[in-house]
């Protein structure tokens, strides 16, 4: 799969939350030079296209020559079909509409909270890895991300231990040694750079999320699934300080 040549999906009821995300996506379709689709979702009291016309004119207010399509009446999920990725705002108390998506997206899921600044460029991207199919998946995205955006890119592994020398601190050392080994191969541009950190992915992700530009994880994870219905994806949602992609 290639993550490039596509459409930005961004859905949008007018909250601060859907203006946060307006905004990251705005800045960042500008930077990646692709085009966005600003999709209504429920939740505003005003008509869909009072909504949309008031994400065209916060769209216009900082790119003015920006490719822009407004729609309503489809779901996110049915958008993330055609689209490079899905980005959607988190308010302070997640809705259902998160968790579907997260759970049903055929395309990446960028996920930004109200509290999230506009994009600053040079912010390095940092990608949750163990290994496992949806790992592997956004180990990708990552390092085409970070390639293309000419920024840092760092592979963090998380590991449950109580000393940096016990089995499975050695273990997540060559994970993630080979993690970065097969990003120099297939991006040789790509500034990239691996760390080891004790605990569980939740905790050590969101607390790593306070100095990069974006956190990026896989659906599912091998070993990383927190409960019944739950992943690090969707256990970082309230909890990561940078925007987090979720990489199906």
């Amino acid at each position: 799969m290639t993550f490039r040549q596509r459409t930005t999906v961004v859905g949008y009821d007018g909250s601060r939350s859907a203006r946060a995300a307006l905004d990251w996506a705005t800045a960042d379709v500008v930077q990646r030079g692709s085009e966005l689709l600003v999709l209504h979702v429920e939740g505003s009291p005003e008509t869909p296209a009072t909504v949309l016309a008031e994400a065209l004119a916060r769209v216009r207010r900082r790119a003015p020559e920006l490719p822009v399509t407004l729609e309503s009446g489809r779901s996110l999920v049915a958008a993330s079909c055609t689209a490079e990725m899905v980005v959607l705002g988190v308010p302070e108390q997640p809705h259902a509409l998160i968790a579907a998506l997260v759970a049903g997206a055929h395309c990446p899921v960028i996920l930004v909270s109200g509290r999230t600044p506009v994009p600053e460029a040079g912010g390095a991207v940092r990608v949750g890895f163990d290994g496992s199919p949806g790992a592997e998946r956004a180990l990708f995205f990552a390092a085409e991300r970070a390639d293309r955006l000419g920024v840092p890119l760092v592979v963090t592994v998380a590991f449950s231990g109580t000393a940096a020398a016990s089995p499975a601190a050695d273990a997540a050392a060559v994970l993630a040694e080979s993690a970065r080994v097969r990003v120099r191969r297939t991006f040789p541009g790509v500034r990239v750079s691996h760390e080891v950190l004790e605990g569980t992915a939740v905790p050590v992700l969101s607390e790593a999320s306070r100095d990069c530009g974006l956190v990026v994880v896989g659906n599912q994870g091998r070993g990383l699934t927190t409960g019944p219905r739950s992943s690090v994806g969707h256990d970082l949602v309230t909890r990561s300080h940078s925007p987090l992609a979720v990489v199906h």
